[in-house]
């Protein structure tokens, strides 16, 4: 039976079902033989078609829907057809039903009129006869049928569809298959237009489709077992028909996507085959033969349970965008990766046991891999595990976010761990818990130790932690990690000893040096606690040992340190901040430390001691401090070695007076006494003997302070001071003050001190004098202050000297003031007298700005007089402006010399914005310094950088004068654009002006450009010309060099297999006036892991003014993928001489390299 009988017999069957759709081809003898012409509508786009017929088709679709009723025009073949006779039309579908069999190869050409708003267009595209279902078994099997259904696309092609197919649902006993199988057959309709221009067609799937989509379940064992298929054609199109079968709309369009892939599931769940329950699953989606794999299998019996899982990705598999998985994103980034995961949990009555394996492989021979064992037994846990991450692992980018943060830093390293807690040991108040940790990259490792023990009353830690010389991995760690570290090491120390964020990057910079610690504490009673610690750091070059202990009972503590450090010790700056905040600073430094102290009743007293050694010397120091009510006493013991130079190292509150003491046995006691609430008495006495001489020195200081009412003081000081020997006097000093305070109310104060000076010895010629001091002070107004002061001297060599000042100062203002000194000092004999006169003005602007002016005149009998001027302004912040300490200070000797200095900074506290300009730092610098008309230095600076719009500018101003006169100025502009990788041209463009003292300008470039203007095309350029090199010595920090370079770049980067680029360069300097270079390079197969490349350069360059040497330079390189247990290499290159040889020198050099290895 031929091809058309087959179709329209089962056109005959479909026509039968009362349930088929309404558009029937004839009138099956209702209409007579002959219809009168219909007047045609008015209307629509005229047009005419030409249609070649395959003698098979139920339908001939036409080349528009929508045809106007009465417009149409049929020839076949020539003949003319009647409508109603010979064919029927469904105008709204556009297709068109011939009464009797046509000829393969038949011509029918139909002019007609189509309008859009007149066509009916069915589900996805389809018109026609429309596809239509009937029950062969009812409630279990449909029967899908759809003929002549027709396709128009957006390019002018028109075709011809039949789908033939069932909709099944059949449950058997405990089980239940359905789905849905469709068989489609799509042809081309050869229709041509004989009317208007027609755009070339492209072209379109066609021939046989299936949809298949089954899927069946069933009750087993308890549980259930299932299946799915999936396999729709690529060129399937008969979606109306899936959706008319009963798939929901959503569902369909995902078939859509998902055509010409291949779906295969099955799985079981929760299966009891006896105490037994077993899951499992498999999944893949795929096309050809590259898929994406699921697998899954769970066991568990009783309180056993094991379960795995795996998931594995092609590398060819390209169509993540169609899959309905909810992750198809992040499965694209893991294309040719894998994932394995085994775990197994034994958990019986009060045990539990777990294991876990875990992979992630990057397709290239390199994983991660992650391995978990646990052991709970009642107070007993224990957990270890082992994690590595393989050198050379490339997938990092392609992982889920969470594990990129984690494992991006440990390319390369391996780490492992055990803890362990037990709490059934007698005796302890809490588990005993142990934990080592390690992380090994390259050949070497660090590695950590904590211990833990607790009692009712007393604890034990112990702590290890250090690496390797040269270990490489300290930055693989995990932030949280690095900061558990740091806060471990502080413990070694003191419990709870804070640490700053810099002490974590210190501590990543320490490798090779080892820390360990053990603390034991007892509380044997609330007022009672002792501890007792050793703390041990150390490294290659040696170590340093910390032991303390502490005993406090109530109101009294004692405490001991000791520590002992290696001369060879030169890691001590390599330690962290805290760890140098207790070590020092000091190499090789021995040092004992006691302290103790207490209370009883309204007494108190503490006492420290500290003796030190060091390469350089050895000190030691001992306090004690007592008080009583009224009464303070103060006591200090030194002795410092003259050598010990560098004392002042050791961390110590006193080591500025050890300093001072150097070569000294020292001894003072400081003392304070409350005689009466308005009598008090202060006391210093000081002893010292040189040690490596017979010298001694001493000091008595007193004070008397009474206070007889509150308008009175008056005071007593008596100080004495002696430098000697056995043999002399070197130097003696007493002096005696007696000072007197009076105020008089709104009359003013009135102050009178009277002191007396002696002098003896060898080392001094000053002459003993006696000293009165009169002041009356008192105010004019609530602003004004006057002040007068006399005070007359007499010395013991005759000598006179008499002081005068008078001083008025005023507020005129919250914020500004001024004041003017009179000075008038008259001297007997030889002695000049001078007059002094001094003002200043201040001005305050608030938040810590002041400005401040001072002017002192000084005039001497006989002699140049001297001026002094001085203006000043202090840091603030005022108006969004910063000012740094500023200051200008001139002094002149009248006719002789003038000196001045000055410098101030201005900077924008904050950014600010004007419209798209914002500004992110303005500043300004000046200072200065000239004598005798010469400028000594001359610095002016400048400095503004923005962004407009994302665009970023700097404009900077740089001069610097030399004390020999001579000045270089530097002018700097610079200007970036957004440097995103998705920007079409990307720039950073500097350009500096250098002008050197002779008034030559230098023009500094450093340009580099960008450019994508096409996928996959990037072009770049680079011009710089006078380069900087850094000179200290030169005036503006740098020097230039008299060259240039420019270069050209581009490349193109379809993908890993196939990669192009091309160079050139020239660079001209005055040794050598050109080079020119010239090169492209090729490299195919990257995505292989055995990429091969090839290269081509070219060479110019002048030897000489005559001689110019051309080079050719090409070579091919293959880097095999490395294997499990060998590696494989292989080079070949030329240098060849065009011209210009040197003697000697072949013409072409070749160079062979292989490299293979074998591991075994």
């Amino acid at each position: 039976m031929s091809r058309r009988w087959i179709v329209l017999a089962i056109g005959a069957v479909t026509a039968a079902a009362s349930w088929a759709e309404a558009q029937t081809p004839f009138n099956a003898g209702t209409e007579a033989t002959s219809t009168p012409a219909e007047a045609a509508s008015i209307g629509g786009t005229p047009t005419i078609d030409m249609i070649t017929l395959d003698g098979a088709s139920l339908g001939v679709p036409l080349r528009f829907a929508g045809i106007v009723a009465g417009s149409e025009r049929v020839e076949l073949d020539g003949r003319k057809l009647v409508r109603g006779v010979d064919y029927r039309i469904d105008h709204a579908a556009g297709v068109l039903y011939l009464g009797f069999e046509a000829r393969a190869g038949s011509r029918l050409i139909a002019a007609y009129r189509h309008d859009k708003a007149l066509a009916t267009t069915a589900q996805k595209g389809l018109a026609g006869a429309g596809a239509f279902s009937f029950q062969l078994v009812p409630g279990g099997l449909n029967m899908v049928v759809g003929l002549g259904m027709t396709e128009r696309t957006g390019d002018g092609n028109v075709l011809s569809s039949n789908i033939f197919g069932w909709n099944n649902s059949f449950s058997f006993g405990a089980g239940k298959l359905s789905g849905l199988f469709l068989v489609g057959d799509r042809q081309r309709v050869q229709a041509q237009s004989l009317y208007e221009y027609e755009k070339p067609q492209d072209n379109v799937d066609v021939g046989r489709s299936q949809f298949l989509v089954q899927e069946a379940a069933a009750n087993l064992g308890g549980g259930s077992v299932s299946a799915s298929y999936q396999d729709i054609s690529k060129n399937f199109t008969g979606f109306s028909a899936v959706e008319g079968a009963g798939y929901d709309a959503k569902l369909v369009q995902q078939f859509q996507k998902e055509r010409g892939l291949k779906r295969f599931g099955m799985g079981l769940s929760q299966v009891g085959l006896g105490d037994l329950k077993l899951s499992s699953s498999f999944k893949t989606v795929g096309e050809g033969s590259e898929s994406i794999d699921w697998r899954s299998l769970n066991v568990a019996a009783g309180a056993f349970s094991a379960e795995y899982s795996s998931q594995r990705v092609g590398s060819g598999f390209t169509r993540f965008k169609d899959l309905a998985e909810e992750d198809r994103g992040q499965l694209a980034k893991e294309r040719g990766m894998s994932r394995e995961r085994m775990a197994f949990l034994y958990k019986p009555k009060g045990v539990e046991l777990s294991f876990s394996d875990s992979r992630i492989g990057d397709g290239n021979e390199k994983s991660i891999a992650n391995r978990d064992f646990s052991l709970k037994s009642g107070a007993f846990a224990l957990s270890t595990g082992t994690q590595s991450v393989d050198e050379g692992f490339s997938r990092i980018g392609s992982l889920l976010g969470p594990e990129q943060q984690r494992l991006a830093r440990e390319v390369g390293a391996s780490r492992s761990w055990t803890s362990l807690e037990w709490g059934a040991i007698p005796g302890l108040k809490e588990p005993l818990k142990y934990t080592r940790k390690s992380l090994v990259k390259g050949e070497s490792s660090f590695e950590s130790t904590d211990v833990r023990l607790a009692g009712s009353n007393w604890t034990f830690e112990s702590t290890k932690m250090g690496s390797d010389d040269g270990f490489v991995g300290m930055g693989a760690m995990q932030d949280a990690e690095r900061a558990e570290y740091v806060k471990s090491a502080a413990g070694l120390y003191a419990p709870n000893l804070q640490y700053k964020p810099d002490d974590v990057q210190r501590f990543l910079q320490g490798a090779g040096i080892d820390r360990s610690g053990t603390r034991l504490s007892l509380t044997p009673s609330k007022s009672t606690s002792f501890s007792l610690s050793e703390t041990r750091v150390g490294s290659s070059t040696g170590g340093a040992k910390l032991q303390q202990a502490s005993l406090s009972v109530g109101a009294l503590g004692l405490s001991f340190r000791k520590q002992t450090m290696d001369d060879g010790f030169s890691d001590l700056s390599r330690l962290m901040q805290f760890e140098r905040m207790q070590w020092g600073t000091l190499q090789g430094l021995d040092r004992t430390d006691w302290a103790a102290g207490g209370k009883f009743g309204g007494s108190q007293f503490s006492f420290t001691s500290l003796t030190a050694s060091a390469p350089s010397g050895d000190a030691s120091h001992q306090a004690l401090k007592v008080s009583s009510g009224p009464f303070e006493l103060e006591a200090h013991q030194r002795d410092v070695d003259a050598s010990f130079s560098d004392v002042r190292q050791l961390l110590d509150p006193d080591k500025d007076n050890l300093f001072a003491l150097r070569g000294y046995k020292e001894r003072d006691v400081r003392a304070s006494w409350a005689i009466l609430p308005n009598l008090k008495l202060n006391a210093f006495l000081q002893d010292g003997k040189a040690i490596d001489s017979d010298e001694e020195k001493y000091l008595r200081d007193f004070r008397l302070s009474w206070t007889p009412d509150a308008n009175s003081q008056v005071g007593f000081n008596d100080f004495s001071q002696r430098d000697d020997d056995p043999l002399r006097l070197l130097f003696g000093n007493n002096t005696q003050l007696l000072t007197l305070t009076r105020k008089f109310g709104s009359l003013g104060t009135f102050r009178y001190a009277r002191e007396t000076k002696d002098y003896d010895g060898e080392l001094t010629d000053l002459p003993d004098s006696k000293r009165e001091y009169v002041a009356v002070e008192t105010k004019l107004d609530p602003k004004t202050t006057l002040l007068s002061e006399q005070t007359n001297t007499t010395f013991e060599n005759g000598g006179k000297e008499s002081v005068s000042t008078n001083t008025v100062s005023t507020e005129i203002s919250k914020r500004v003031g001024v004041s003017i000194s009179d000075v008038q000092v008259e001297r007997n004999g030889e002695q000049p007298d001078e007059t002094k006169r001094n003002y200043g003005m201040w001005l305050d602007f608030g938040r810590g700005i002041r400005l401040s002016y001072g002017y002192i005149r000084n005039l001497a009998d006989e002699q140049a007089g001297t001026q002094q001027q001085q203006l000043q302004i202090t840091p603030g912040t005022v108006g969004g402006i910063t000012v740094g300490q500023g200051q200008y200070v001139e002094q002149r000797w009248d006719g002789l010399r003038t000196k001045s200095q000055g410098g101030v900074q201005v900077s924008a506290s904050k950014p600010f914005s004007l419209g798209q300009l914002a500004i992110n730092t303005m500043k300004f610098g000046f200072d200065s310094a000239a004598d005798r008309g010469t400028w000594l230095k001359e610095d002016k600076s400048f400095q503004l950088q923005g962004n407009l719009f994302k665009n970023t500018f700097g404009v900077e101003y740089r001069g610097r004068m030399h004390p020999s006169g001579i000045r270089a100025i530097d002018r700097l502009f610079t200007f970036a654009t957004d440097q995103s990788e998705t920007q079409k041209v990307r720039a950073t463009l500097a350009y500096k002006v250098r002008t050197l003292p002779d008034d030559e300008n230098i023009m500094i470039r450093n340009f580099n450009i960008v450019a994508k203007p096409f996928k996959d095309f990037e072009v770049s350029h680079q011009l710089l010309t006078n380069p900087e090199v850094a000179k200290g010595d030169a005036l503006l920090g740098t020097i230039t060099q008299a060259s240039q370079v420019s270069a050209w770049k581009l490349d193109y980067k379809r993908s890993k297999d196939f990669t192009i680029g091309a160079e050139w360069k020239e660079i001209m300097d005055p040794k050598r006036p050109l080079l020119r270079t010239a090169g492209i390079n090729l490299g195919l197969f990257g995505s292989s892991g055995s990429p091969l490349y090839l290269y081509y350069g070219l060479e110019q360059a002048d030897l000489n003014a005559d001689t110019r040497r051309t080079t050719h330079r090409y070579h091919l390189r293959f880097d095999q993928k490395p294997g499990p247990n060998q590696m494989f290499s292989f080079f070949i290159g030329n240098v060849s001489y065009q011209h210009s040889i040197i003697d000697g020198q072949p013409r072409s050099n070749w160079t062979l390299r292989l490299d293979y290895q074998l591991r075994f």
